[in-house]
């Protein structure tokens, strides 16, 4: 909306006078007068404008009424391909195909119905039908505001599908974590420190392979993560920042993983980027399930990281910031083991008493 304010001496006291076009081109003006001062006259604006927008009555340009589903979609994702990950936009292509049917509709003819009916009807598990119902729901987000080409988004109120049980997270025992590192150690050395990087202090994939020489530090037992790796087209991985403030994170590393990450230093010489993992890729790095019988990721190592603070007595906000996660993903995540933490501290609290 195009406004000005304009502010004069009126009565002995100030007057504030709102210029503004409406929604079909037109100059109007609302004022208001017999402030003391100009300060008051300009709060009094602001309400003025307040007033305004709020009561202003909906219009859309024809030029863009007609605008299709498929048309716009194409548009968001052309204006936001340069700040969202290759990954990102995948999942958009994937959600986009899912609801197919959408994609020659004029967008202010979509109503709440036609996406309940398709998101229902998906041939596919809750998990990936939800994973869909975001993108969607953040595509016709954007259409609403700041594109203004509707008034109301359609998929207001469409609810998650409810899944039943919870997504077992594959941690390892003890045993089965050092059997599987001595065999990584013998087969690819760089793949085990990886994995130890992930099992001792908790990185992600992509934090792991974005890792420099110059964010460990030896002498203070610590391992700052400043950055990821992610992919940015079909066959190209670049450093980006991360994901949330909550993944930039200062972690301990316990002597066994500054032992092998020391040995690792000295059996490579150090690379002109600084990279730790400058002669593997982020893809190789992935590749445990090769030596593990295809039952294992390197996710699972991070898994067993997290399950082993919890079940060793760390608190939740001390666990969550080590992985760089809120409270609410921990509890989510791991929530067999937060309840299993509860149950012994009830067992604990008894036995006090």
């Amino acid at each position: 909306m195009e406004y000005n304010f304009t502010y004069r001496e009126k009565d002995k006291g100030f007057q504030v006078i709102l210029s503004y076009k409406d929604n079909v081109g037109r100059w109007k003006q609302k004022s208001k007068q017999g402030f003391k001062t100009k300060r008051e006259a300009k709060n009094a604006g602001d309400k003025l404008l307040e007033e305004v927008k709020a009561n202003a009555p909906v219009y859309i340009d024809n030029s863009t009424a007609n605008i299709t589903f498929g048309e716009f979609a194409a548009i968001f994702l052309n204006d936001t391909r340069r700040s969202i990950a290759y990954n990102t936009i995948l999942g958009y292509q994937h959600a986009l195909k899912a609801f197919s049917e959408l994609k020659d509709m004029r967008l202010v003819d979509i109503t709440h119905s036609d996406i309940l009916s398709i998101f229902n009807s998906l041939p596919v598990k809750a998990n990936t039908a939800n994973l869909y119902l975001v993108k969607l729901k953040t595509i016709f987000k954007r259409a609403v505001s700041p594109y203004e080409l509707i008034t109301k988004d359609p998929t207001a109120g469409i609810q998650p599908l409810k899944i039943k049980g919870q997504r077992k997270i594959n941690a390892l025992s003890k045993e089965r974590l050092e059997a599987i590192l001595a065999r990584l150690k013998t087969k690819n050395y760089t793949l085990y420190t990886a994995c130890c990087i992930a099992a001792f202090a908790g990185l992600r994939v992509g934090e792991i392979a974005a890792l420099k020489w110059s964010d460990i530090d030896f002498n203070a037992g610590t391992l700052k993560v400043e950055r990821q790796m992610v992919a940015t087209n079909k066959n190209v991985m670049a450093l980006q920042e991360l994901k949330s403030n909550n993944s930039y994170r200062t972690v301990p590393i316990p002597l066994r993983l500054q032992t092998v990450l020391a040995e690792y230093k000295n059996k490579h010489p150090r690379h002109i980027s600084d990279m730790v993992f400058w002669n593997a890729t982020y893809h190789s790095i992935k590749r445990v399930s090769q030596y593990t019988k295809g039952d294992i990721s390197i996710h699972d190592f991070r898994h067993t990281y997290a399950t082993t603070l919890l079940s060793s007595g760390f608190d939740i906000k001390t666990v969550a910031a080590l992985l760089g996660d809120t409270v609410e993903t921990v509890l989510k995540a791991y929530v067999h083991y937060t309840d299993e933490m509860r149950e012994n501290a009830q067992k604990r609290l008894s036995n006090f008493f």
